[in-house]
């Protein structure tokens, strides 16, 4: 099966030193491509805009190099005003990365359901992210962790932990953890506590963050303006929640069979107030 990717597959043999390693290494970073992206279909993306993935090369025994190709402007990063990328355009390539893997070299079949258990994202080195006259090519250095048993046709469990360089720069590490299950056990995950409504289980203290809030806005930015109207988030008959629709304005053009909804991020040295849309 062809995706449109390079794959090379450095030598399994014992190595001689840790320098002949690296050297291989840097070797299989400067052979991957950004050319093109690969198909939409493995980073579970209707639109090709939306992909930030190019390419990808096995570098050992659960360890893998990917290309990517981060866009100066886009309808939902947008740039900081300090100059540099939008975080989350990191975190979106994150994602990308984990969901890529599973299905090119874990075997993860497509139509598979993935579950992101945790993120994390720490930038180190805002300056390599600065945006300039071209797109930044990103290498991700990834490692992929499975637990004992966690592979099998219907369930895979994995984190996938990531050292990011722009320009031959470390600037980020990242992890990601996931769970795949299969059409059977997602359904069954979805249809509990639609029956019983709204009920609060007994003991579950209310979030932090205040009541949920509905999805307003597509873009960096949730302040209303002529150009960014609210969107609708239509009610869910019997509990008071909400349903999500083709029709239903988000900022990805994905079909999604869950509302989606806006969670406050808050990286060190920011301010509070700052909302983007989160992903399911």
């Amino acid at each position: 099966m062809s995706i449109g990717v390079l794959q090379t597959v450095l030598p399994a043999e014992p190595l001689a030193s840790v320098e002949s390693l690296e050297s291989l290494i840097r070797d299989a970073k400067a052979a991957l491509s950004f050319d093109r992206t690969i198909s939409r279909r493995f980073v579970h993306r209707a639109s090709v805009t939306e992909v930030f993935l190019t390419d990808a090369t096995v570098a050992g025994p659960d360890r893998f190099l990917v290309g990517a190709q981060l866009p100066r402007n886009h309808a939902l990063y947008r740039p900081e005003r300090t100059g540099q990328c939008d975080f989350m355009l990191l975190v979106e390539t994150v994602r990308q990365a984990g969901i890529f893997l599973s299905h090119r070299f874990h075997d993860v079949p497509l139509g598979h359901h993935f579950i992101f258990k945790a993120l994390s994202l720490h930038i180190s080195d805002p300056a390599a992210l600065r945006v300039g006259c071209g797109p930044l090519g990103a290498v991700l250095d990834v490692k992929v962790v499975t637990p004992a048993g966690a592979r099998n046709p219907r369930r895979f469990d994995a984190r996938f932990d990531m050292v990011i360089e722009v320009g031959g720069r470390e600037c980020a590490r990242a992890s990601a953890g996931v769970i795949v299950i299969d059409d059977v056990r997602y359904g069954r995950l979805r249809q509990r506590g639609r029956i019983d409504g709204t009920a609060r289980p007994a003991g579950r203290e209310a979030s932090p963050y205040g009541p949920p809030r509905a999805p307003r806005t597509t873009g960096a930015s949730c302040a209303p303006s002529p150009r960014r109207r609210p969107s609708p988030c239509p009610p869910a008959a019997g509990n008071g929640g909400c349903t999500s629709t083709p029709r239903t304005p988000a900022t990805s053009s994905t079909p999604r069979t869950t509302c989606p909804g806006c969670c406050s991020w808050r990286p060190s040295g920011r301010p509070p107030g700052r909302r983007r849309e989160a992903r399911h």
